[in-house]
């Protein structure tokens, strides 16, 4: 029923709500201000909403977190061979759980690139390339088998048409919507 569909994004805005915490407890040093991402969290209007909702946004918010959260405890200092195929592993699963996943992805790999590049550390560079391209490969997948099919649907193309800011603008409604 309606509510068994409900319940995933139910438990992930429950799970949120955990890792959110831990990050805080790693990140921030005071007790009390640990509290301060948990509750806006917790009461923000859209994860309330969202965690009441049969759609995907709790579960997105939940694997973005806990990626960044995965990120920062496995530092690029101490990230093994093991860890980066993990990584790719953990990055192609997501992919098919949450589409938005690819830009925290993305962030990942930024995060890593840049310090293995930094230290001039070829060998775990080479292994992080890796796991991107079975990520970019998993997407290529998804993309391939439920994406493109939807690409001309003129529905999804003018779906939010209304919202996208008219550049150049070209009638007088066009400079109004800018303003």
């Amino acid at each position: 029923g309606e509510y068994g569909l409900r319940l995933i994004a139910l438990l992930s805005s429950i799970g949120l709500l955990f890792v959110v915490y831990a990050l805080a407890k790693k990140l921030i040093a005071s007790r009390w201000v640990q509290l301060v991402p948990l509750f806006l969290t917790a009461f923000s209007y859209e994860m309330i909403r969202y965690g009441t909702e049969n759609k995907q946004y709790s579960l997105d918010t939940l694997l973005t977190v806990l990626l960044v959260a995965l990120a920062l405890n496995w530092l690029p200092n101490r990230l093994t061979a093991l860890r980066l195929f993990l990584w790719g592993l953990i990055g192609m699963v997501a992919v098919w759980f949450s589409m938005p996943i690819v830009f925290t992805l993305a962030g990942v790999g930024v995060y890593y690139g840049y310090t293995f590049l930094r230290k001039q550390d070829y060998q775990r560079l080479g292994q992080l390339v890796l796991a991107i391209g079975s990520w970019l490969l998993s997407f290529g997948v998804y993309y391939w088998l439920l994406l493109r099919p939807d690409i001309e649907s003129d529905y999804l193309n003018t779906y939010h048409q209304a919202y996208f800011l008219p550049l150049p603008p070209q009638s007088s409604e066009e400079w109004a919507q800018l303003g």
